[in-house]
């Protein structure tokens, strides 16, 4: 096994999540990359590229690849001169089809006629093996411009990660990418070193699920995982519902707008759509999302107690313009979709069926019952996942069963050590709801919540951990070595890797 010795490791951290991918070097504060997970792909109809098959060199964003070691022939190429981040591969373990893939915030975001768009995830673990490789190549050869052969290589991964995964992943980053080093961490894990803790209650609301995850001494407690599929996209439904059923309105995205013209709040949009052929549904829905997205970072706020239609309307008033034109100023509404996350049951019965909308229906008495959901709401694919194990319940109810799930003698360690991380706990507000409704129901135990000093930390939290792991001389005996890999095969991995 070879010695890295300080900065000469010059490791590579990468963190790729259900919305967003962050990549940078060991020892830094912040990631170098950040881009969406999802990926754009098409049939490549020009079967001329793959031909050209090259080693990637170092420091040159636009490179084609080779993967020597496989046993289908992939390769990647790069347009020079638009630089639009397309990726093509041959999947011959399906037919002889190519799909060229794109990858980056300006790859997925022009509209191409035909172009589809999925994510590479699915509750969190890789569900795409071949999107997923298209993500790392755009990562490591066009973001981060380096060769891979001369870096050890950290990447995350989800705390309920399968044992077949990260074999395939292992291969993938040796045969691949024939790095030098390589490890895999499980997220939570990182997210408690990146607030400088080894013991901690990670509780992680992101697009696609929340999680409550108890790390002790740097490991993961496996028996106090819970998790459901409720997060930041089922708020994304309930707030596309609202504007279509209250406000008889559906977002047109960006891209097919032509022309708009200023209308009074409120009213209907006057504006002319772009003549466009081959609108996929993928692509569609994943363009309205960045819109309810921005709508959601630019107006959504949680109450710092039960929603309260009274208390909501004396916190001001918010105005929002959608890209056809059509606005809205929103006063207690902008607190309402949020409040899933804190009282599920105002939204879901117990039979995975949505209930009224009619905020009248509301019983703040019962904020903390566990309800069954299913926000399978539109056709968008990232919905498309398998039934939660869990009821739906609130993210204190998700907590707290993670810390009665673990032994008795450590729960207090876990409540005084209760880190927020992902997406949704960014909404203004959640932060202090939560350290109101947590100690509801541990009220023989302290509770003290941690969160990042900033919201841009936030976001980065699990990659920090891992920039911050990485850099440490002492983490240097810890890496796989390619020479490992050829003595021992990917089952190493489960052995090294906890």
């Amino acid at each position: 096994m070879p010695t890295y010795n300080g900065d000469e490791v010059n490791a590579l951290v990468l963190d790729v999540g259900s919305m967003w991918t962050r990549a940078g070097f060991a020892g830094e504060e912040s990631p170098y990359a950040y881009f969406p997970t999802s990926v754009g792909y098409m049939i490549d109809s020009d079967s001329e590229s793959s031909k050209n098959n090259k080693k990637a060199p170092e420091q040159n964003p636009t490179i084609e690849s080779n993967n020597e070691n496989a046993e289908k022939n992939d390769s990647m190429d790069v347009d020079t001169e638009t630089n639009k981040n397309e990726k093509s591969t041959n999947d011959s373990e399906k037919s002889d089809t190519r799909l060229k893939y794109y990858v980056g915030n300006s790859g997925i975001s022009l509209f191409r006629p035909g172009m589809e768009v999925k994510n590479v995830l699915a509750d969190g673990m890789v569900d795409d093996w071949d999107a997923y490789e298209k993500i790392l190549d755009y990562a490591l050869y066009d973001q981060l411009r380096i060769n891979p052969e001369e870096h050890p290589i950290m990447v995350s991964e989800a705390s309920w990660n399968s044992a077949e995964k990260r074999e395939k992943l292992t291969e993938l980053m040796f045969e691949k990418f024939k790095c030098p080093g390589f490890y895999v961490c499980k997220s939570a894990v990182l997210t408690a070193f990146g607030t400088g803790k080894s013991t901690a209650l990670v509780v992680d609301s992101g697009a696609d699920f929340s999680s409550a995850v108890p790390v002790y001494d740097g490991y993961v407690l496996q028996k106090g995982i819970v998790r459901q599929n409720l997060g930041g996209n089922v708020i994304s439904d309930l707030i596309v519902d609202y504007l279509k059923e209250e406000q008889n309105y559906q977002i047109t995205p960006l891209f097919e707008i032509k022309r708009k013209e200023r209308v009074e709040v409120g009213k209907q949009p006057i504006f002319d759509r772009r003549d466009l052929g081959g609108i996929t549904d993928s692509f569609r829905n994943y363009m309205i999302r960045q819109t309810v997205l921005e709508y959601k970072e630019s107006v959504c706020q949680v109450l710092e107690y039960p929603y309260d239609e009274n208390t909501a309307s004396s916190r001001g008033n918010k105005s929002f313009e959608f890209p056809d034109g059509f606005s809205l100023v929103l006063g207690s509404r902008r607190f309402y979709e949020p409040e899933v996350m804190f009282q599920p049951n105002l939204f879901f019965n117990k039979d995975r069926t949505r209930i009224g909308k009619n905020l009248e229906n509301m019983n703040t008495d019962k904020n903390d019952e566990n309800i069954n959901g299913n926000q399978n709401m539109n056709n968008n694919t990232n919905l498309e996942r398998k039934k939660d194990a869990h009821e739906y319940m609130s993210i204190q109810e998700l907590a707290y069963r993670a810390v009665s799930k673990c032994d008795v003698d450590l729960r207090p360690h876990l409540l005084h050590n209760v880190v927020l991380t992902g997406g949704n706990t960014l909404f203004p507000g959640f932060t202090e709801r939560f350290s109101n409704e947590l100690p509801k129901l541990c009220q023989s135990s302290r509770v003290r919540i941690h969160t990042p000093g900033s919201t841009i930390d936030r976001r980065y939290t699990a990659w920090l951990g891992g920039s911050i792991l990485a850099s440490l001389g002492t983490f240097h005996q810890m890496w796989i070595s390619s020479e490992e890999y050829q003595e021992q095969g990917t089952s190493i991995v489960n052995k090294r890797c906890f």
